[in-house]
């Protein structure tokens, strides 16, 4: 008689845990042990969580008024689903923790603690497994297969510990699933069920326990929400289900989108990992496996390519490119055995030129020869990257370097003030290698043509002045040709060009005279000083046209 209220107590009970996993799951006389991706999983098969790839809280209740069970789970990519609920069973309180899997593609593993208040039992575990055999690549298709044991070592009440198992079939993919499985706690017991999803906001269940009595129900079901009604023998239960994250299909086309446009620019890594990621939310996501099988042979493609290249230029002794491709292999297979080993022999060699590389930036610092420092101490940063060190010589060494700059502009213009060129023009040049977009050196550069330019006119001013037009015309040329708006030289070398026209008849003359001889080079020399004086002497134009073209033909018989 002393175990009479605990067996009253799994009597009421036992009608009311099948209540604990939803409305859903009652309509189908409690029979989705192999099929039932919502976070109520937790209370009969954990595995089936793992099918739930977002967040959701489901809110059971007997007959709208009893609380019957409440469940949240939420999703972590590579990892798996986590679960937690609460179950009233009678008057004892069930609070659970669950984890559930896959396994392969589509097959899941799950377990779950239970922890009671207010029962003979504390705590229990229970485990689960279920298997999928699809048809097509809808997860709605094709054979499933479950089974788990809840409450081990032994049920809270006294009992023996649970054991479900059941199989389902699509009869109709998408659309029609039938299924049937067996329960036993202190006897076998068969459940049967069948759901027809007539259309994506509308569901229909039937079940039944042992034939015993038959239940029913409806699911409806939006973008954030899903209500399920079903009613039997023990009575109605409701159950309200919110997604409380973006939507797992939502999530796998972001992924998927982003994994395509990486794709499309060649950055393949990246691709891959999106499509990964996009298979994470739908393992059924038969574009994301085939995309990540073709993303996959071409990377190895290219990281083929890639380490043969990075083993010539190692024979080569180039390491620095060895090792970004190397590097960039890493990026690509971050596990890539021979490639780690290739690294770890080419570094001693590279921290060699590298403190080979930093002696000579300081030797060159302590000289004062800047740019060639700074030249050596970026050659270190390309080996080295993530050298500290060297990006604080290069800031040390810009500080310098303006300091020297500034010396450098200060005496080339002291020297340019002095009329001394040569000198100003190099100090210049030095401070725009150093600088390339320093203002002040350019001016100073275009200072030192402009006075370059000066002495050339003065030049030949003296020359016109002492009538000495021939050399006035040649430097007034001269002048023009550095700089063609100079109008003091285009005037002076109109009138050098009028004092010499009385000579042009002469010198055209002694011009035809060496060509009638054959002196062709000797006759263009004196038809460029005609020229010179008048550019558009017709009868000259043409006679040097032909002592051309008879040069050339000269050229063509040798």
């Amino acid at each position: 008689m002393k175990y009479l209220p605990h067996l009253l107590l799994v009597f009421i009970i036992s009608p009311l845990a099948a209540q604990t996993t939803g409305g859903n799951d009652y309509a189908l006389g409690g029979s989705s042990s192999m099929w039932l991706p919502r976070p109520s999983a937790l209370f009969s098969n954990p595995a089936e969580m793992a099918r739930l790839h977002q967040s959701e809280f489901l809110l059971s209740t007997n007959r709208f008024s009893n609380f019957s069970s409440m469940s949240a789970a939420h999703f972590f990519p590579f990892v798996g689903t986590f679960g937690a609920g609460i179950a009233q069973l009678g008057q004892a309180t069930q609070y659970t923790v669950g984890y559930g899997g896959l396994i392969g593609d589509v097959h899941t593993i799950g377990a779950v603690l239970n922890l009671f208040r207010n029962a003979k039992e504390t705590f229990s575990f229970s485990v689960g497994s279920a298997l999928h055999f699809p048809d097509s690549v809808s997860a709605n298709s094709g054979f499933h297969f479950g089974v788990s044991v809840n409450d081990l070592p032994k049920q809270p009440f006294g009992s023996p510990m649970g054991l479900q198992a059941g199989v389902g079939f699509w009869l109709l993919r998408d659309t029609w699933r039938v299924q049937a499985g067996w329960q036993k706690a202190e006897r076998g017991e068969l459940v049967v069920g069948s759901e027809l999803l007539a259309a994506d906001w509308l569901g229909l269940q039937v079940g039944s326990r042992a034939f015993k009595e038959i239940r029913g129900g409806v699911s409806l079901q939006s973008n954030f929400a899903k209500l399920e009604l079903a009613a039997g023998k023990a009575g109605i239960v409701f159950s309200v289900s919110f997604r409380f994250s973006e939507a797992a299909k939502d999530l796998r086309s972001k992924h998927f989108e982003a994994a395509m446009e990486a794709y499309e620019e060649k950055r393949l890594s990246d691709a891959r990992d999106q499509f990964i990621l996009a298979l994470e939310y739908d393992e059924y996501f038969h574009n994301a496996h085939a995309m990540i099988e073709q993303t996959q042979a071409e990377l190895d493609s290219n990281v083929s390519a890639l380490f043969d290249e990075a083993s010539k230029l190692e024979e080569r002794k180039n390491y620095v490119e060895a090792i970004k491709r190397y590097q960039t292999i890493l990026k690509m297979q971050p596990n890539h055995s021979e490639v780690e080993k290739r690294l770890e022999a080419v570094r001693p060699i590279l921290e060699s030129n590298v403190r080979r590389l930093l002696s000579v930036g300081d030797s060159l610092r302590a000289r004062r020869d800047f740019e060639r420092a700074r030249r050596s101490y970026e050659q270190v940063l390309e080996l080295d990257p993530l050298n500290d060190s060297i990006m604080v010589k290069l800031t040390e060494l810009e500080g310098m370097m303006k300091e020297n700059v500034q010396t450098i502009l200060n005496r080339a213009r002291t020297l340019l003030s002095r009329n001394q060129l040569d000198e100003a023009q190099r100090e210049f040049e030095r401070v725009l290698a150093m600088e390339p977009r320093n203002a002040d050196a350019r001016k100073g550069l275009e200072s030192v043509r402009g006075k370059r330019v000066q002495e050339i006119f003065e030049r030949g001013k003296a020359a016109f002045d002492e009538s000495n037009y021939w050399v006035a015309v040649n430097t007034m040329v001269e002048v023009l040709q550095r700089d063609e708006k100079h109008r003091d030289a285009r005037t002076y070398l109109e009138r050098a060009r009028e004092a010499l026209k009385t000579e042009i008849d002469k010198i055209f003359r002694a011009g035809v005279q060496l060509y009638i001889k054959e002196e062709y080079k000797a006759a263009l020399d004196e038809w460029n000083k005609v020229l010179l004086i008048d550019p558009q002497h017709t009868a000259t134009l043409e006679y040097k046209r032909r002592a051309e073209e008879k040069l050339r033909a000269l050229e063509r018989l040798r």
